[in-house]
C-alpha cells in the first residue's frame, strides 16, 4: 500500500497488515443477529439497508438503474429496486436566497469535537485519517477555496439546508480565492430529493430544529438525522448521518440579511456506506492512496467505527467534526439547467 506517493518501510506495511488483521478479528466477533435498530421498524428484509432521514428500506450500496434512464427522468436509489421516473416534486424558480458560500473547510479533532454518545469526550475518528494521511486536510481545503468543491448554505426559519453547486456560466473565469472577484454561483438540482413524490423538493442534507439566538446558530441535535445523495457517475448513492447537529456564530446585516456564518457540523456516517462509496468510485481516483485495496485499508485501520448511530447498541459508524466558514454569496440559478 502507498500512501500519498510514499511507499511506508517494512516495518511500517507489516504494522499495517496488523492492524488490518486485528481489526478485522474484533469485527469477525460481532453477534450474528444484530439487536432491532430504532429505524424503519427495527429492521429491512435482506438484501436492503434501513435509510434512516426517510425510515425507507433502500437498496444496498451504489445503486444504478439499468437500462439508464432518459434525459429527463432521474434514477431513484430511495427504493426497493432502483427505479428512473420524471420528477414530480417542484423546485422554486430561483434557489433560496440569501445564500451563503462556504470559503473554509477544516477537520477538527476530537478536543474541539461534539459528545455524540454522552461519554464527556468529543468524537471525532476522521482526524484519526488526517493524521495518517497528512495531504487530506490539504487537498480539501485547497478544493473548497479553488471552487472544485462549492458548498453553499441557505436557511429558513427553523432549517439550515447544505447545499452543492459550481460557478455561474458568466463566472466561470473568475477568481473564487479572492473575496473580491463577486463570483456568481448556481445551486445544483442534485442537492435536492427530486424523487420525493409531492410539493415543494426537499434538500437532501437538512437540518431542523434550528435556532438564532442574539448571534449563536445552532441546528439538528442528538436524535437528528440527514442524508445526502451521492452522485458516481450514473449512479447513485445515499450516504446518511446520524446525531447530526450545527452550532456556531451566525452575523446578519440589513434586513436581517445573511452575512457570514462560522459553523462547527457534527455527526457520524455509517461505516458500511463509507465501503459503498469507495466500492463504486471510478478506479483511477483512489490512486493516490494505492487504489481501491489501499483505500480500503485506510479506512479499516484509521476510521474505526465508534458512534451507535442506529440505536441498536453496536458501534457501527465513524464520527466527524468539521469547522466551516461561510460569506455571502450571489447565486444567479441552477445547474443542470434542465
Amino acid at each position: 500500500m502507498s500512501v500519498g506517493g510514499r511507499r511506508p518501510s517494512r516495518r511500517g506495511a507489516w504494522l499495517v497488515g496488523a492492524l488490518v488483521a486485528w481489526t478485522a478479528a474484533v469485527e469477525a466477533c460481532a453477534p450474528e443477529a444484530a439487536p432491532m435498530s430504532r429505524h424503519c421498524g427495527g429492521g429491512c428484509p435482506e438484501g436492503l439497508r434501513c435509510y434512516a432521514p426517510t425510515e425507507e428500506c433502500v437498496a444496498e450500496g451504489v445503486a444504478s438503474c439499468t437500462p439508464a434512464c432518459a434525459s429527463y427522468e432521474q434514477c431513484s436509489a430511495r427504493a426497493e429496486t432502483p427505479t428512473c421516473f420524471a420528477q414530480i416534486c417542484t423546485l422554486p424558480p430561483r434557489p433560496a436566497s440569501p445564500t451563503l458560500k462556504v470559503v473554509a473547510l477544516a477537520i477538527l479533532p476530537a478536543a474541539e469535537a461534539c459528545d455524540l454518545d454522552g461519554d464527556g469526550q468529543g468524537d471525532a475518528r476522521l482526524s484519526e485519517l488526517a493524521s495518517g494521511y497528512a495531504e487530506l486536510p490539504q487537498a480539501l481545503q485547497a478544493a473548497i477555496a479553488q471552487d472544485r468543491i462549492t458548498m453553499l448554505l441557505t436557511r429558513g426559519a427553523e432549517h439550515l439546508d447544505l447545499l452543492f453547486g459550481t460557478l455561474a456560466p458568466e463566472s466561470l473565469r473568475c477568481d473564487p480565492s479572492s473575496p473580491t472577484a463577486g463570483c456568481r454561483y448556481t445551486v445544483s438540482r442534485e442537492s435536492y430529493d427530486r424523487g420525493a413524490r409531492s410539493g415543494p423538493c426537499p434538500a437532501w442534507l437538512s437540518l431542523g430544529d434550528a435556532s438564532l439566538v442574539g448571534d449563536a446558530f445552532r441546528a439538528g441535535g442528538a436524535e437528528a438525522t440527514a442524508g445526502i445523495a451521492v452522485p458516481i457517475d450514473e449512479r447513485q448513492l445515499l450516504l446518511q448521518m446520524f446525531g447530526v447537529r450545527a452550532d456556531g456564530t451566525l452575523v446578519t446585516g440589513e434586513a436581517g440579511q445573511d452575512e457570514t456564518l462560522a459553523l462547527r457540523l457534527c455527526g457520524a456516517v455509517p461505516k458500511a456506506e463509507l465501503r459503498a462509496a469507495l466500492e463504486g468510485l471510478p478506479p483511477d481516483t483512489l490512486d493516490p492512496v494505492g487504489g481501491l485495496e489501499g483505500a480500503r485499508n485506510l479506512l479499516d485501520v484509521l476510521l474505526r467505527a465508534d458512534v451507535d448511530g442506529d440505536g441498536d447498541g453496536i458501534r457501527e459508524s465513524v464520527s466527524f467534526a468539521l469547522a466551516l466558514s461561510a460569506v455571502r454569496a450571489d447565486v444567479t440559478g441552477w445547474s443542470p439547467t434542465r
